[in-house]
């Protein structure tokens, strides 16, 4: 289904209520036509760009957007409600069994992209920023390396992602070979630090000042979690976070994001087969911004 030119996208067996409504699938018993996309897939550490150049992208051709890190982020969520120990995960076999029977238990669906990021719903319930911090973040990257509950999460993201489209995460290039356009994303510690800093103070009307030593020590603790995040990605058996063979290498620490997009568009344009002129051109806003002084 499509909103405002973007396709919705659910694992549920029915369309969820923002999609059909409280009386479940309206077009049940109707033949849909069979519609396939291009695929491509956009890796990289955390905060690297990929969900900003990933949103531009599904807006301006009006394809799904899957968000496949989304699926880890809630499966965090729900293991830290159900009081799941996240760090003996190795060692403890009913521990891997509760974890797996919540991922087997989730209905993840992805709404309307909106200019703070696209909607996520576990079930009926929106989420989107339930699952955006650090604690999520950091629960994600433990239940992320289990063998059985990857296999099981992308057998939910591969039955999401049959008919295309762009779909952003650290190992999408690798899982998706058959990807027509593959792009990693990297920046550096500091860049990307600074930027989730920014992302969870999303609402927040205080304005910070980027000298002080509260935001100086924020921004080192934040450094070494994304450091320790990425030697998590980066070391586990299964998927590790890597460049995926065939991709497009981007560095984005200086990049503005329109920049960065430009260059995407000119592969993606090449496998879409459509009439650039006739697409949309919505620009996703810079976030985060208004939370600094003046000429930062």
């Amino acid at each position: 289904m499509f909103l405002n030119g973007i396709a919705m996208l659910s694992t549920g067996p029915n369309l969820s209520p923002h999609d059909g409504g409280e009386g479940g699938d309206p077009f049940q018993g109707v033949v849909r036509p069979r519609i396939t996309l291009p695929m491509i897939t956009i890796d990289g550490p955390s905060a690297s760009g990929k969900t900003t150049l990933g949103i531009s992208l599904a807006k301006h051709y009006g394809v799904p957007l899957i968000d496949t890190g989304a699926f880890y982020r809630v499966l965090g969520f729900l293991a830290l409600k159900e009081n799941i120990d996240l760090d003996n995960l190795g060692s403890d076999q009913n521990q891997r069994e509760k974890l797996l029977k919540l991922a087997r238990s989730m209905s993840v669906s992805f709404g309307e992209i909106r200019n703070t990021g696209q909607q996520v719903f576990l079930g009926k319930e929106e989420i989107g920023k339930k699952i955006r911090n650090n604690e999520v973040s950091q629960a994600a990257s433990k239940v992320a390396p289990l063998e059985e509950v990857r296999a099981e999460l992308n057998k939910q993201i591969r039955k999401l992602a049959e008919g295309g489209g762009i779909l952003v995460g650290r190992d999408c290039g690798t899982e998706f070979s058959e990807a027509s356009v593959k792009v990693y994303l990297e920046a550096s510690v500091e860049v990307r630090a600074l930027r989730r800093m920014l992302e969870y103070r999303d609402g927040e009307e205080k304005v910070i000042d980027p000298k002080s030593k509260e935001f100086i020590a924020q921004l080192e603790e934040e450094q070494q979690k994304l450091e320790e995040r990425d030697r998590r990605d980066r070391e586990r058996e299964n998927s590790p976070l890597r460049c995926p063979k065939g991709a497009i290498r981007l560095n984005t620490d200086s990049d503005e994001p329109d920049l960065v997009f430009g260059q995407v568009k000119v592969l993606a344009d090449s496998v879409m087969h459509t009439d650039a002129s006739e697409l949309s051109r919505n620009k996703v806003p810079e976030r985060g911004r208004r939370w600094l002084p003046d000429g930062y």
